[in-house]
């Protein structure tokens, strides 16, 4: 569709080329980039009509494709223009905005942030982008149908079942809910008793909190808690002021909120893999437990009989207890934190003769002090190195790289010859690398002077779902490899 002459003239095009925000009695224009006043220009990056109250993106020349086979995220230089309505003066944040091809034909609908990169959030796609104006009840349809979904596809995987009580719902962008995770947390396969946490990383999960815990509430069971947890750093970037809205609700005679777990006892067993462990889903790191690793800490509990076992950044004991399940000789898990070895040592009491807990050791010290000063080199036959995240983003690679070359190099000097190494990266920027991450532990053999094969490349359980469109979403990486 050609926009109006009378919308796009000459004078407002000398306006909106230098990014000046529009905004008298008329609608509201922003334009990335106008190169001249001929508005039906083939090769021009602007094509825009704006009608009433819709508010719209535009897509540049070549980019629509993306967002038709699925891609979640419209970032800003995949924008030609935005035009807002009357009443868009003040605040466009959570703005719910049509997106369109350079045509003016509708690929969907989301949830526009001037103050994030991730400037769209997609939640409407096709067919139901034509409904008109999108509003609050469309956030709602759009949450529960993806959950719905995605609880469909997690019970076509099994979960939960008789092994495993705990299991991830939506995965963000995976389930088509860009910055919004649902974790369950059940005691048994029944879910009768257990917990929803949901990890809230984005502008739109909050400004829409009500419609999100509305949708969630209509396809759980009605007898199930919703937690309701913050990622802070992830909404601080995308422009949501928690400090604000903590200070209005202290304002209101109101404590500041973290979901509903003040109401609800949250610390409480879960299953995994068949064994059992203690979960804290208040104060936990993420939700409260590492699910993405579940299916790596069953390969470990298949390949621990007879061998002396290491696990680095060991949290909760998760991967040490799987090794020691297995018919590990014996396991040793350090971990910085003294919390998490408190709650792995509570957990290596529930073993319950599946392995003598005697046979388990955890320490409270740096990995990398414990590496430097241990005088056990060469006695492990299985290590399992798990840390925390080097690369939050690209530009931090060179950085991470050498700690991960550094890192894994004392790994390798303490196994024997012919042991196992699952060496991990939960680094989204390392795994997006290439084979940077297999390069980089090549590096830490020759630097170790070892020779290393690769058995094995995996990546997160499969209930954390990634797009096709959106590869971007896998980010954690296990490479299991031998060394000699």
């Amino acid at each position: 569709m050609a926009p109006p002459a009378s919308v796009l003239c000459p004078l407002l095009l000398s306006v909106v080329a230098s990014s000046v925000t529009l905004n008298t009695k008329g609608p509201v224009i922003r334009s990335h980039r106008i190169r001249c006043s001929d508005c039906f220009r083939a090769n021009m990056r602007v094509l825009a009509t704006i009608d009433g109250e819709k508010c719209s993106v535009y897509l540049t020349r070549g980019k629509a494709r993306l967002f038709y086979e699925g891609n979640p995220i419209v970032y800003p230089g995949a924008i030609a223009q935005e035009a807002f309505g009357k009443s868009a003066s003040y605040s466009l944040a959570g703005r719910l905005v049509h997106v369109k091809d350079t045509h003016g034909n509708q690929i969907g609908w989301g949830v526009y942030n001037p103050n994030s990169l991730y400037r769209v959030r997609m939640l409407g796609r096709l067919g139901d982008a034509a409904q008109g104006v999108p509003d609050r009840e469309r956030v709602h349809e759009a949450v529960r149908d993806a959950v719905e979904d995605a609880l469909r596809l997690r019970r076509a995987l099994g979960l939960p079942g008789e092994s495993t009580s705990a299991y991830r719902l939506v995965n963000g962008e995976g389930d088509g809910l860009s910055g919004l995770t649902i974790d369950i947390f059940g005691e048994d396969a029944n879910m009768e008793k257990g917990y929803a946490v949901v990890m809230s990383a984005a502008y739109w999960v909050e400004h829409y909190r009500d419609d999100v815990m509305k949708a969630i509430s209509k396809v759980l069971p009605p007898t199930m808690p919703v937690l309701w947890r913050r990622q802070l750093t992830a909404l601080k970037k995308d422009g949501w002021d928690t400090l604000e809205e903590d200070r209005e609700a202290e304002e209101d005679g109101k404590k500041p909120e973290s979901g509903e777990s003040n109401s609800h006892g949250s610390r409480f067993i879960i299953r995994e893999n068949g064994l059992r462990f203690w979960v804290d889903l208040t104060t936990g790191q993420k939700t409260g437990y590492y699910l993405d690793q579940r299916d790596n800490r069953q390969l470990i509990k298949d390949l621990s009989k007879g061998k002396d076992v290491l696990d680095l950044f060991c949290y909760s004991g998760g991967f040490a207890l799987h090794a020691a399940a297995g018919g590990a000789l014996s396991v040793v898990g350090v971990d910085s934190s003294a919390s998490a070895v408190d709650l792995a040592r509570e957990n290596a009491q529930l073993l319950d003769g599946e392995a003598d807990p005697n046979s388990l050791r955890f320490e409270q010290r740096d990995v990398f002090k414990f590496l430097k000063e241990s005088e056990d080199l060469g006695k492990f036959d299985l290590v399992v190195c798990d840390p925390p995240k080097f690369a939050p983003s690209r530009r931090d690679l060179p950085k991470a790289t050498r700690r991960y070359i550094r890192l894994n190099a004392e790994v390798m000097r303490r196994i024997r010859p012919g042991g196992l190494l699952l060496s991990c990266t939960c680094s989204g920027a390392m795994t997006q690398s290439g084979d940077s991450f297999i390069n980089a532990l090549k590096s830490a053999a020759s630097e170790a002077g070892r020779k290393i094969m690769v058995l094995e490349t995996r990546h997160a359980a499969r209930d954390h779902v990634v797009q096709l469109a959106y590869p971007e979403g896998n980010y954690l990486t296990a490479v299991l490899l031998t060394v000699f």
